[in-house]
């Protein structure tokens, strides 16, 4: 499970570091942020009753946090 971890890991902090913006945060925070907030995403559509309709827009507001998040790692 680690080894799967440090290559999603490793995948991210490729790709922020590829992006044509200069990034003003460490990618490898920004990394660690947006895993924990996927992870947690992805818990409470695991344990939650909510229906399968409601999925789709916790995938779009998961999308606008997310890409919130890198933007402001941008501009600090």
């Amino acid at each position: 499970m680690a080894d799967a971890e440090t290559r999603v890991n490793d995948a991210i902090v490729e790709l922020l570091q590829s992006a044509l913006e200069l990034l003003t945060t460490d990618p490898q925070l920004i990394a660690a942020g947006l895993r924990s907030t996927i992870a947690g995403v992805k818990r409470r559509l695991l344990e939650s009753d909510m229906p399968d309709a409601r999925f789709e827009l916790m995938q779009r507001e998961l999308v606008l946090v997310v890409r919130s998040y890198v933007q402001a790692c941008m501009t600090r």
